[in-house]
C-alpha cells in the first residue's frame, strides 16, 4: 500500500520532490494560492518564478499526483469543533487531510514547510505532521540577467564587435 502524502503550498514551493511510488494528493486550495502568488504585487519576482514553475512541473509530471475535491460542510465541521484553528487556507487545507485520512482509514502524511501549520496539524491524531526544509544545495533562480566581470580585452572585444555574444 502506498505511503498518502498530502502538501501545504509551502513545502512545494520549497522543492519538495514528488515521488511516483507514493499517492501525493494537492489541494485545490494550493492552486488558488500559487495563482495568488504568481500575480502579486506583493510578491518578489524570485517567489513568483518560483510558483510559476511549480505550476509547469505540475503539469508535466500530472502522473505523480491527484486533486482532491471535499465537502464544505464536512471542512466547516473539524473547523467548528476544534476551538484553536483559524478559519484559513492553511487551517482547511489540515482539515481536508485529516478527511482524507479518515476516508482511507489509515494515518497520512500532511507536509508542510510552515513551522506553525506543522504545530498545528500534529493536534490530529490521523496525520503525520511533518516539517520539510530542503537541505540540499540549492541552485541560484534564473532572473533573467547574468552578472559577469570582464577583463579589458574582452571588454573591447564585446564593444568592438556587439553583435558576437561572447558570454
Amino acid at each position: 500500500m502506498a505511503i498518502i502524502n498530502f502538501f501545504d503550498t509551502s513545502a512545494l514551493l520549497g522543492g519538495y520532490k514528488l515521488a511516483q511510488e507514493d499517492r501525493n494528493i494537492i489541494s485545490p486550495i494550493v492552486f488558488e494560492e500559487l495563482e495568488t502568488i504568481k500575480t502579486s504585487s506583493t510578491k518578489d519576482e524570485a517567489t513568483k518564478y518560483k510558483a510559476r514553475s511549480l505550476i509547469r512541473y505540475l503539469m508535466s509530471h500530472r502522473d505523480l499526483w491527484e486533486t482532491c475535491c471535499l465537502n464544505q460542510t464536512q471542512i466547516d465541521k473539524i473547523l467548528y469543533k476544534t476551538n484553536y484553528l483559524p478559519d484559513s487556507n492553511d487551517s482547511r487545507l489540515i482539515c481536508e487531510a485529516e478527511i482524507i485520512a479518515e476516508q482511507n482509514k489509515r494515518n497520512i502524511y500532511f507536509i508542510t514547510s510552515d513551522a506553525s501549520q506543522y504545530l498545528l496539524a500534529n493536534n490530529f491524531k490521523k496525520l503525520y505532521s511533518t516539517y520539510w526544509k530542503d537541505t540540499s544545495h540549492k541552485e541560484s533562480l534564473w532572473k533573467g540577467y547574468q552578472e559577469v566581470e570582464l577583463d579589458d580585452d574582452r571588454l573591447s572585444c564585446l564593444y568592438s564587435n556587439p553583435e558576437i555574444n561572447l558570454l
